[in-house]
């Protein structure tokens, strides 16, 4: 409905928050695949974070828009789950009725309290053998949340993602709670809303995830947030079409930030709007970078640098968040720097300098750059799960805290051929980690270490080369240990 300020109704934004494995993948799944149609579902060919769905009620038969943030579940987003709550207009905390409350739970339910967002309670799982709905309302209760069903004022509905029982009955009741709000906003002015996620893409370059929380926003726009600013050069919807404008609430991909904006912070197409902040947000970034170089360590304690890289902005702040935290007796551990995307020369001359250990999260070290890693000797640990980087890299600190070796590499013996003047000719299957030329070695029979030694030539086959990867079968000629034997393990320093 129009107004005199050229105010009308806008679709709610919606975020689904709750404990990891309570089934909001399974929900907004559900959901997308019914109420986007099938011709444009199936379209959908990357994630923006978001994406709408156009929703029949059953009062009016009325079909109106609804936008879902799809923010990550693992806690390790947590930052950024809190920042996806300010960013929408309705929460949905999923609760798993075979499960009921957790962890995470509560989590949600601070963010959702601290940012104030109205939130219904959805009850997933109904289906499962041992739910029990009645248990999850008390546990709920004994957190001050009571439910409409108990007398109390936060709205309730039950579901299934997998037979769609309530589902459509959720969807109804966001809409009444959006209602409530009377939520607006102004199709002529500029637009302006919220960073969800960020990315450099290598053909792209700089792409980020917006949600339009209000205005309209055009290709050639200028745009800014408080880190970074560009001009509008492309801009998709959440199936991936290119579009030349768009409004809010919708979730849209754009190009032409010439740097990364950080997940979770306001843009504005406002130009104006934008100076007049401009020397406040300076100022501020300048006192925080002030802050962190000027990190103190406790007296005795030994400093760990770690160079982080990750594929999104959001990534990297959940990574540097938990690493930061890690508490090692007599360890101080402290980010020196980040960056998005697969990690370069640069960042293993920086960590050689600074002694610092590189981790990764969905990133690989450029092909290019492998030896280079192994020349300078430089720490890298990456995996595609974000607690597998931290899980290694607690393990590393605890072989600092202990004092022991970091072997970067070791290897079952399964043959030995001959002895020369150059040493001891073997063969053998690289079990973890990599095995190279040039690495001091220490050889253990069984648990026990029997010698040191070096490597000091490889061979895959008929040709000599430098390293040999984890899996592969390779000959050997160890140099200054004693006699090698088959079984015996070959650890690299």
């Amino acid at each position: 409905m129009n107004n005199h300020d050229g105010m009308i109704s806008r679709p709610p934004i919606v975020v689904i928050m709750g404990h990891v494995d309570h089934g909001k993948t399974t929900l907004l799944d559900f959901i997308r695949k019914t109420n986007v149609a099938q011709r444009e579902a199936g379209a959908i060919t990357q994630s923006i974070g978001a994406y709408e769905i156009v929703h029949y009620t059953h009062e009016s038969g009325e079909g109106r828009k609804i936008t879902f943030i799809d923010t990550p579940g693992h806690e390790a987003f947590s930052q950024m789950r809190g920042r996806g709550a300010r960013a929408a207009d309705v929460a949905v905390l999923v609760v798993a009725a075979d499960e009921g409350v957790k962890p995470q739970t509560k989590e949600s339910l601070e963010q959702i309290n601290a940012t104030k967002t109205p939130f219904i309670i959805a009850f997933t799982k109904i289906d499962k053998p041992g739910s029990d709905v009645q248990r999850v309302r008390t546990q709920l209760s004994e957190l001050g949340i009571l439910v409409e069903s108990w007398g109390g004022d936060i709205p309730e509905q039950e579901v299934s993602s997998l037979s769609g029982e309530g589902v459509n009955e959720l969807l109804d009741l966001i809409l009444l709670v959006a209602d409530l709000q009377e939520l607006k906003a102004n199709p002529a002015a500029k637009g302006k809303g919220i960073v969800i996620e960020t990315k450099r893409d290598s053909k792209r370059g700089i792409t980020a995830s917006l949600i339009i929380q209000d205005g309209t926003i055009h290709e050639k726009d200028f745009i800014a947030t408080p880190s970074t600013q560009g001009k509008i050069k492309l801009i998709e919807d959440f199936k991936g079409t290119r579009i030349t404008e768009a409004s809010f609430s919708s979730p849209v991909l754009i190009t032409g930030f010439e740097e990364l904006p950080r997940v979770g912070e306001e843009w504005t197409c406002d130009e104006q709007q934008f100076s007049s902040h401009k020397q406040t947000v300076e100022t501020t970034q300048h006192a925080n970078e002030f802050l962190r170089k000027g990190k103190e360590v406790p007296e005795g304690h030994k400093l760990i640098n770690v160079i982080i890289k990750a594929d999104t902005y959001g990534s990297y702040e959940a990574l540097e968040t938990i690493v930061e935290s890690l508490y090692k007796e007599g360890l101080s551990v402290q980010s020196i720097s980040h960056g998005i995307g697969d990690i370069t020369d640069s960042d293993i001359k920086l960590a050689d300098t600074f002694k610092a250990v590189i981790l990764g999260f969905h990133v690989k070290v450029k092909k290019e750059w492998s030896l280079l890693v192994d020349q300078l000797k430089v720490r890298v640990i990456t995996s595609d799960i974000i607690y597998d980087t931290v899980t290694q890299f607690e393990a590393f600190l605890d072989k600092q805290v202990a004092g022991e070796k970091e072997y970067l590499g070791e290897l079952e013996v399964l043959a030995w051929f001959s002895e020369s003047k150059k040493g001891q000719l073997v063969g053998g299957k690289v079990l973890i980690g990599n095995v190279s030329t040039g690495k001091r070695i220490d050889l253990y029979r069984g648990t026990e270490k029997i010698g040191e030694g070096r490597i000091t030539t490889l061979h895959t086959g008929k040709q000599e080369v430098k390293t040999v990867p984890q899996n592969k079968e390779c000959g050997l000629i160890v140099q200054g240990a004693p006699r090698v034997e088959v079984g015996d393990l070959i650890k690299l320093y």
